[in-house]
């Protein structure tokens, strides 16, 4: 179901330039919704990590602050 929703999310920045966030504490969710968001086409500078805080690995967060 959140697949789906980011996907949603992802198609409708695409149309319409709107920034994404979505509320993701992980940094291993934070890839898939990078992973789905530029398989839609959609820059990964278009979307917002809520919740970034709560990952403890500095270097996963790193890893999803290179991809944009």
């Amino acid at each position: 179901m959140q697949q789906k929703v980011v996907g949603a999310a992802a198609l409708t920045s695409r149309a319409t330039g709107l920034t994404i966030a979505t509320h993701t504490g992980a940094a291993v969710a934070a890839m898939e919704v990078l992973d789905i968001v530029e398989a839609v086409g959609v820059s990964p500078d278009r979307w917002i990590f809520v919740h970034a805080q709560n990952e403890h690995d500095t270097d996963l967060l790193v890893q999803v602050a290179r991809r944009g």
